[in-house]
C-alpha cells in the first residue's frame, strides 16, 4: 500500500477513501491489466484475415502479453490467492472472455470451412485450457525467436494434430 501510495502521489490513508483493503485495491489493479490484455489479443486478432491466422495471433498475445502483466499473471497462477472470492471472480471472467474469443475464431473458421470441428464450444474450452498450462514453461527465461518456434510447434499440433496423413 505504501508503494501504491507512493506512486500515486498521495498518502496511503487517501487509497482507503477509494478502497476499503489491499485487497480491493490490487483487485482494481487486476481487472484492469485483464482488460488490457484482451485488448492486446484483441488487436492482433483484428490484424489477421485467416481463422489460423487469428488462432496463431491469440496463442502469441495471450502468452507475450500476459508476462508483462505481474499483477494479473500473480493472480492467475498463484493458488495462495485462489482464497480470495474477487481473484476467483476475475480468473473465471478472464477465462470466459478468452474462451468465448477463441470460440468465435473458431466458428469462423467452421463458417469459412476451414476447420472441421464436432464442438467448438468443448474444442475452445480445451484449446484456452492447453494454452493457459503452456504459458509458464513456454515463456521461462525464453528468447523471442524460442518463444516463436514453441509457439508454432503447439499451433502446428492444434490445427494438424499428431495423425500421419
Amino acid at each position: 500500500m505504501d508503494e501504491i501510495a507512493a506512486q500515486a502521489g498521495k498518502g496511503k490513508s487517501s487509497l482507503y477513501y477509494y478502497y476499503k483493503s489491499k485487497e480491493e485495491v490490487f483487485a482494481a489493479v487486476v481487472e484492469e491489466e485483464s482488460q488490457h490484455l484482451q485488448e492486446k489479443i484483441n488487436t492482433a486478432i483484428h490484424n489477421e484475415e485467416t481463422a489460423s491466422g487469428k488462432l496463431k495471433a491469440y496463442v502469441k498475445s495471450s502468452i507475450k502479453t500476459i508476462q508483462e502483466m505481474a499483477n494479473l499473471n500473480e493472480a492467475i497462477q498463484n493458488e495462495f490467492l485462489s482464497n480470495y472470492a474477487f481473484i476467483e471472480k476475475i480468473r473465471k471472467k478472464y477465462h470466459e472472455k478468452e474462451t468465448a474469443t477463441v470460440q468465435e475464431i473458431l466458428d469462423l473458421g467452421i463458417t469459412n470451412e476451414r476447420f472441421a470441428l464436432p464442438d467448438s464450444s468443448l474444442t475452445a474450452r480445451v484449446i484456452v485450457r492447453v494454452i493457459k498450462a503452456l504459458e509458464i514453461p513456454l515463456r521461462m527465461d525464453m528468447p523471442e525467436r524460442d518463444l516463436e518456434s514453441e509457439v508454432e510447434s503447439v499451433m502446428q499440433i492444434i490445427l494438424y494434430g499428431i495423425l500421419k496423413r
